[in-house]
């Protein structure tokens, strides 16, 4: 068998330079030794565990998947960069009213700007309202009339602050919207 010095001895120059102290670690090596060579040794042992195993390289499906894993971002709202990122299809419908659902993509708290889809059931009316801010409206599905003006997907519609709707109703489909609040 071989000696501990004489493996540790073995090892390139690179790998025999010690690391700087970790007061913990020393702490635990401290009071685990009966003696100062025990000690050394231990701390040794320490040094070169790292390089005890043999590298493996797993299976390429199983490296895949967990490359994949690492990748994809978690949750249904993140940051990458400097850009935020919704996944609507992971966020839940909040129903407002009968018939009024609202998904929140983005909001922010500091100004009350606020990114949505709203669905509303067939023939639903919303209630009236003031806006506070400018919204925009863009149709993605069905149709829904503001006042008497009839919106189908791709239509786009713009409300000034302080304006007022008092007749927003979707069609006999219903309709899906994105609305930008700001």
């Amino acid at each position: 068998m071989v000696s501990f010095e004489t493996h540790y001895s073995r090892l390139p120059p690179k790998f025999t330079t010690r690391r700087p102290p970790l007061s913990n670690l020393e702490a635990l090596l401290t009071e685990l030794s009966g003696t100062g060579r025990e000690r050394e040794q231990m701390a040794c042992a320490l040094d070169i565990l790292a390089f005890a195993p043999v590298p493996v390289r797993p299976p390429a499906a199983l490296r895949n998947r967990i490359v994949l894993a690492i990748q994809q971002p978690q949750g249904p709202s993140f940051v990458e960069g400097s850009s935020f990122f919704a996944r609507a299809s992971q966020l839940e419908w909040d129903e407002r009213a009968p018939g009024i659902h609202v998904k929140t993509l983005y909001f922010e708290p500091d100004t009350g700007s606020r990114t949505a889809l709203v669905r509303l059931a067939p023939a639903t009316a919303f209630p009236p309202h003031t806006h506070r801010g400018i919204e925009d409206v863009y149709m993605l599905e069905g149709e829904m009339w503001v006042g008497e003006v009839q919106m189908r997907p791709g239509d786009y519609c713009r409300a000034p602050e302080g304006s007022d709707h008092a007749d927003v109703r979707s069609g006999p489909q219903g309709s899906l919207s994105v609305v930008v609040s700001r």
